[in-house]
């Protein structure tokens, strides 16, 4: 039976954000069993409504909330990275407070158990480490969440990021980093595929047997694909690594194929749309794999067309279709991996 993971990166979604179309954003989220959110602020108060006092103020708040238009048989957890906390020096310069968000339909999925009365909850990943290599951290921890199928030994591990697109300051960093912004992202990917999803996908701290592991690497990476045909800047196709999650450099007589882990990077449609009209620009949006879990994948990845699911009638021309998505919805369109497990 096939799932559908899917991530989405939504522009800033707050609970006070203003002229956003919910009922729209929700029917898109409806298309996947877990989705992954990027760019949710506000501490994640859109999902469940704010926690007010006054009962009243809390049923209006829930009103307004993603929750709310999902239905019952939907769980979601807010994510803080926690980069401009006082004890995380590797600051950007980005003070919205973007967080991540896991969505998932609970007829479907549950949190696997920690222990008998223990669930692992999602979390961020600040637990790393670059094995004794000088790699400075990322500046925006990924989120990991885990999702057991009910009733099954089966359990799908995701790792959602959304690497940083511009080079924070120098002083930020506590380093000299001699390296341009493209570089950097760059950078960051070779952790996030190459030590953090091993890591993830290695974990054995729950006491349900671990049965079949499906881990994904997915969210907004800031690089394009090159069969994408946008050819800067990019992400490989197929990166490789050695055990401990460093580069793989071939000795006399091997080749990258000889690398003890290969992450293969998935879709390559467009999904961020152009700043102004009709169109869509990059390819920022994707899935990264392994062996194991690409050899599940039940088709190619897509790319949802949210601008024309769900459209606006009053929106007869395509650039007032993209103007209208862009504003209410977002300026990236979500996309799905389906998974056979």
């Amino acid at each position: 039976m096939g799932y559908k993971i899917g991530s989405f990166n939504v522009k800033n979604l707050s609970y006070d954000a203003t002229g956003r179309d919910l009922d729209r954003i929700a029917n898109l989220i409806k298309g996947f069993d877990i989705v992954a959110l990027q760019e949710v602020l506000s501490e994640g108060g859109i999902l469940k409504g704010r926690n007010l006092r006054n009962l009243g103020d809390r049923a209006k708040s829930y009103e307004r909330s993603l929750l709310a238009r999902l239905g019952a048989n939907w769980d979601c957890r807010w994510l803080n990275p926690e980069t401009k906390s006082k004890y995380y020096p590797y600051l950007g310069d980005d003070n919205r407070g973007e967080g991540y968000a896991f969505i998932w339909n609970t007829d479907k999925f549950e949190l696997p158990k920690k222990d008998t009365y223990t669930r692992i909850e999602p979390y961020i990943e600040h637990r790393y480490s670059t094995q004794g290599d000088n790699i400075i951290r990322l500046i925006r921890d990924p989120g990991v969440g885990r999702f057991r199928l009910k009733e099954r030994p089966v359990e799908i591990r995701l790792i959602t990021t959304h690497i940083v697109f511009g080079k924070p300051r120098e002083e930020n960093l506590g380093v000299d980093l001699s390296v341009g912004a493209i570089k950097m992202r760059k950078n960051e990917f070779n952790i996030l595929a190459g030590w953090i999803y091993k890591k993830v996908n290695d974990d054995c701290d729950s006491i349900e047997p671990r049965g079949t592991v499906a881990t994904v690497l997915l969210g907004d990476y800031n690089l394009n694909l090159r069969k994408s045909g946008v050819l800067y800047p990019l992400v490989p196709e197929v990166a490789y690594f050695d055990s401990k999650g460093r580069l793989f450099n071939p000795k006399p007589g091997e080749t990258n194929d000889d690398a003890p882990i290969k992450i293969y990077t998935l879709q390559e449609g467009l999904t961020t749309l152009k700043s102004t009209g009709e169109g869509l620009a990059n390819n920022y949006d994707h899935f990264s794999v392994d062996d194991h879990t690409k050899s599940m994948i039940c088709r190619k990845p897509l790319v949802i067309d949210g601008v024309h699911q769900g459209e606006e009638a009053t929106d007869t021309d395509e650039e007032s279709k993209y103007n209208t998505y862009r504003s209410k919805v977002s300026d990236h369109l979500p996309i799905m991996l389906e998974i056979n497990c």
